[in-house]
């Protein structure tokens, strides 16, 4: 027993060290002089230094690949210092699901935190990646659409009408963020120069994957974003419920306005880009 223990033990150590060895150039130098920790390295110390470092090297081209391909705005923006922070971000978050696209998840939290380093010079850079990493997750989300209906206002009575029912589109996330950030993403699609100091301009975006599997990312007004948070909290509203909620919400009539006509056209145009179902 106290044998396997020691195997396991060293199974563990041997892994710790070969993920450091593989993941941080620091480490490689440190084990080709035979340095540190390495000096006594058991398992480690038996490997080719030249195949460590080439496995080392498609390991760190595939991981680009991948942070570029989600990221790749980011990788516009950034140009060679993108290479410096998913390195840098690889090194301090260790891969903890299967899935592979999941290795460049919390990247936006990470630049947040450690702003002073890699948003000097783009504030908003925490945001722009958030952005990019939504993208995909509504286009990998799992939940199932309702089927198609037909229930535009104009083919019912009202009372028809305000008795269907409301359904979120499961795969809707809202994030609030505070530069414009549509703005700024098509200045650097079209290679525009950034100004030098950018001014915030909060706004509310969901995100969602339509019936054709499209991804949508719209920017919703304080009525309309009040729509899906209470589709969110009651999922069995129905068309006159939710516009009963509305009118008597008095922030939102006092600031916005929420007269009946424009409600109705708010809920259609939710409607229509599938963030909401009418079913």
């Amino acid at each position: 027993m106290k044998n396997k223990v020691m195997q396991v033990d060293l199974l563990k150590e041997t892994e710790r060290q070969m993920h450091q060895i593989l993941m941080h150039q620091e480490a490689r130098d440190q084990y080709a002089d035979g340095e540190g920790v390495f000096a006594r390295a058991n398992v480690a110390d038996q490997a080719v230094h030249d195949g460590i470092e080439l496995y080392a090297r498609l390991i760190a081209n595939g991981r680009r690949s991948l942070f570029a391909s989600i990221y790749p705005l980011a990788e516009t923006l950034l140009g060679k210092k993108f290479d410096a922070l998913i390195q840098a971000f690889r090194e301090s978050n260790k891969a903890t699901h299967y899935n592979f696209n999941r290795q460049a998840q919390g990247l936006a939290q990470f630049v947040e935190a450690n702003k002073n380093i890699y948003a000097t010079r783009y504030p908003f850079l925490s945001e722009l990646i958030e952005y990019e990493w939504l993208e995909l997750q509504v286009m990998e989300h799992e939940g199932d659409l309702p089927p198609a209906s037909h229930c535009a206002k104009d083919h019912h009575s009202p009372e028809e009408y305000a008795a269907i029912s409301v359904q979120l589109n499961p795969t809707l996330i809202g994030v609030d963020f505070d530069y414009p950030i549509q703005d700024l993403i098509e200045s650097i699609q079209s290679g525009e120069k950034l100004p030098r100091r950018f001014k915030k301009s909060p706004c509310h975006m969901v995100f969602l994957r339509d019936r054709d599997d499209d991804q949508r990312v719209v920017q919703l007004g304080p009525i309309a974003r009040g729509m899906i948070a209470r589709c969110r909290a009651k999922t069995d509203l129905t068309v006159g419920e939710l516009l009963v909620q509305v009118l008597q919400d008095r922030e939102l009539s006092e600031h916005h306005g929420s007269d009946l006509e424009n409600l109705l056209s708010i809920i259609d145009d939710l409607s229509e880009m599938q963030a909401i179902f009418l079913v």
